[in-house]
Parts: structure tokens; sequence; C-alpha cells
């Protein structure tokens, strides 16, 4: 389902972020299993990821552009719509941690696969 690219680019952006956070890897493990945590440190990872991958900015605006970029074509249109779903919830969120756990978790309800 990931192309090579993205799976070298996440493994990257991993363990850059589980450095620079101290998460708990077993917290990321929950959420990626669905059992997502109000963890600060889970919450800064996920900035850190959606930062360091170029979806946030530093001034906490989102960009589509990098998703669609390494996306396999076939799933752009499903990254797309949740992308635009969620995006617009953490809106008035001025925290960056808070912004990208809002619209990561909004993803997971969105489309748990």
């Amino acid at each position: 389902m990931f192309t090579d690219e993205m799976k070298t680019m996440m493994t990257t952006v991993h363990k850059k972020c589980v450095e620079q956070t101290s998460v708990d890897e077993g917290i990321i493990d929950q959420a990626i299993s669905g059992d997502i945590q109000e963890d600060e440190k889970l919450k800064c990872y996920m900035k850190c990821t959606l930062t360091e991958s170029g979806v946030l900015s530093d001034s906490g605006d989102f960009d589509f552009g990098p998703v669609e970029q390494i996306a396999p074509e076939e799933m752009r249109e499903a990254h797309k719509k949740v992308f635009d779903t969620c995006t617009p919830q953490a809106g008035n969120v001025d925290d960056l941690c808070e912004k990208a756990f809002t619209v990561m978790k909004c993803a997971h309800d969105e489309d748990p696969e």
C-alpha cells in the first residue's frame, strides 16, 4: 500500500521525531492501532511528523502538496478527502502540537485504515 519512497520518508521522520520528543514508542503503536492517547509527547510527535514531512508549516498552515507527491495515485483522492475534512477542524487551534493531534485524530476517525 505504501511506496518505497513513503516507507523511507516515514522511517526517517519517525526516528527523528521520536528522538526530538522522547515519546514512548508504545504510545505510538497504540495510536497506530487506533487507541490514540491524550499524551503531550504524542501530540508533539505528531506535530514533528507533519512539519518534517512538509504538511504543516511552522506558522500552522497545512499543505496537501507533500502528501500528493508521495502517496500512490490510487490513495490520493481518499487522502485529499480526509485532509479537506480534518484540517478545518484545527483552524482555531494555536498550539502546533494540539493542531497536529486534532488533525491526526480526525484523520483516523475518518479513515481508520
